[in-house]
């Protein structure tokens, strides 16, 4: 279904088995922050993977795995999105929004966890569906890493959702069906293997907040991005919409991809005749709304409050850059 991923590295190819892929599921809560693997049964504990890391890029190519092409570039993509404030996340739910972390939707008996960590590391050394070791780099941080499937080592190598499971809550994603979200959460379009460190370091981060720290996956990373949004019918902020097209600028011609578990029609943003007050990046919990400090914000499922927004609060905005608790 998918490419081998390439990857060069100081002069070292690493090429990933192309398998057919079960669709990911989703990551974690309140921000979608990848927590680790569920391990169901009893995993043998391994030494900690070793890391290191790639200092020397000799190649501008490191690859993700890419999905079909829509026949569309990003850009042309983008200007198709709706661009609209964000939904409250205040009553995000991570497992009951979108199910139960690595579901096999494609039915070929694997967990989703499983099918991207075969897909997206070089030599995975499986017993059954279960990938017990494999090499990779990191695309967002250009980092080699060994995986060892273990307690205390599978947690190294995680799953991240591209566009966040509480940003597709706050953009959309709540006026889907429980299928469809369920989908969304397990699209390999949405999903790559990537370090713990730049997962959490993501968190549930829009392009407006946080790129990859590794410059040259920029344009695929906004295309996977755009793409996923396209599929779902989710709409972006303008913040977002911004610094997608921003990254764009270097890459027009970057394709967009096509979804293999998606493509449904968009929601549509509620309307209102009556003014309403501007809805923050990810949560409106109504005038008047305060937070003593982020941590409280994030306990109510909120983050990156725009100035001008309930719950704003200038002590909250230490960059002063217009956007509290960013997370």
């Amino acid at each position: 279904m998918f490419a081998a991923i390439i990857v060069v590295l100081g002069g070292w190819i690493a090429v990933g088995a192309s398998q057919p892929i079960s669709a990911p599921s989703a990551s974690l809560q309140p921000g979608d922050e990848q927590r680790g693997p569920q391990l169901s049964d009893a995993e043998t504990s391994a030494p900690l993977a070793e890391t290191t890391h790639a200092d020397e890029v000799q190649s501008s190519s490191l690859a993700i795995v890419e999905p079909p092409l829509l026949g569309k570039s990003a850009v042309e993509v983008l200007a198709m999105l709706t661009v609209h404030v964000a939904d409250s996340g205040a009553n995000y739910q991570r497992t009951q929004d979108f199910g139960e972390a690595w579901m096999d939707v494609d039915g070929n008996g694997c967990s989703t966890r499983d099918d991207i960590l075969l897909r997206d590391l070089a030599s995975p050394q499986l017993n059954g569906c279960k990938v017990m070791s494999g090499s990779f780099v990191d695309p967002y941080s250009g980092q080699s890493m060994s995986f060892t499937r273990g307690n205390d080592t599978s947690t190294l190598v995680q799953i991240d959702h591209m566009v966040a499971l509480l940003n597709a809550w706050t953009s959309g994603a709540q006026r889907l069906t429980q299928d469809q979200r369920q989908r969304l959460a397990n699209d390999p379009t949405n999903l790559l293997a990537v370090s713990d460190q730049t997962n959490q370091s993501k968190s549930a981060s829009d392009a407006a907040s946080w790129l990859p720290p590794f410059p040259e996956v920029h344009c695929e990373y906004a295309a996977r991005q755009i793409s996923v949004k396209y599929a779902y019918g989710l709409w972006v902020t303008q913040s977002e919409h911004d610094a997608l097209a921003k990254v764009l600028e270097s890459c027009p011609s970057q394709p967009a991809y096509r979804s293999s578990l998606g493509v449904f029609a968009a929601p549509t943003p509620t309307t209102t005749t009556s003014p309403v007050p501007p809805v923050g990046i990810v949560g409106d919990t109504g005038a008047g709304t305060y937070y003593a400090n982020c941590s409280e914000a994030y306990a109510a499922g909120v983050s990156r409050i725009e100035r001008g927004t309930p719950g704003y609060s200038a002590k909250l905005d230490g960059d002063d850059d217009g956007i509290a608790c960013e997370g």
